[in-house]
């Protein structure tokens, strides 16, 4: 059995362990609704959802508009902030709805100093007057497998979060399968250590969500 490096290996080996031919049709099934369940979190024994995601770090995020487009497959912004050579400091996260009140205090136009996440894209106050580079860490999530798109960071680094939470989603399927405990056992064990992971990344840093005078200009 090849290693589970796409879309296709990962239904092979999930029926393989299944050990049933007749499941072919449905397969996917169960990894689409596993990657519905990563997307909001895995909920664990002691009731603790752990998210499922990848920190990115995007070395320049060119904005120049307000709606800027945000990455694809973005679950939340970790830092954003101006890094030279003009302009240094972060910008802070806030809510929609207190864009307004940021232009307010701070003027409609000039250099960005808050921002928030609308529909996919960045608003920001003061909306950008020029063309800024700045510096972007966030959490992505997980992209949907099919078969055009057949593999994602889950899959390529965490194979087996996919294999046992698609084991875990075939259970109600296929009635009271007794291995329904192992697996779910066994995505938990995994994700703890995905959860650790991450924890380290951040390690020594993460948000800077405070307000600012942006050094510079």
């Amino acid at each position: 059995m090849a290693l589970i490096t796409t879309y296709a290996t990962l239904q092979a080996h999930i029926a393989d362990t299944l050990n049933r031919a007749d499941l072919t049709s449905v397969i996917p099934n169960f990894i689409q609704q596993f990657e519905g369940v990563a997307k909001r979190g895995i909920t664990l024994g002691d009731g603790r959802t752990i998210p499922i995601r990848q920190l990115v770090d995007r070395e320049t995020y060119s904005v120049s508009v307000d709606g800027q487009a945000l990455p694809t497959g973005i679950d939340s912004i970790e830092s954003l902030y101006h890094d030279g050579p003009t302009y240094y400091g972060p910008i802070s996260m806030t809510t929609a709805d207190q864009i307004p009140l940021m232009k307010a205090r701070h003027g409609d136009s000039g250099v960005p100093q808050y921002a928030a996440i609308t529909a996919g894209n960045l608003r920001f106050a003061p909306e950008p007057d020029a063309t800024y580079s700045l510096r972007m860490t966030y959490w992505q999530k997980v992209t949907s497998l099919s078969d055009t798109v057949t593999t994602n960071w889950l899959l390529t680094e965490h194979p087996d979060i996919y294999m046992y939470g698609a084991l875990v989603e075939s259970a109600p399927y296929l009635k009271d399968d007794q291995r329904m405990l192992l697996w779910k056992g066994e995505l938990e064990k995994r994700v703890l250590a995905l959860e650790a992971s991450n924890e380290r990344a951040l390690f020594g840093g993460g948000s800077i969500r405070r307000n600012f005078t942006p050094i510079g200009g």
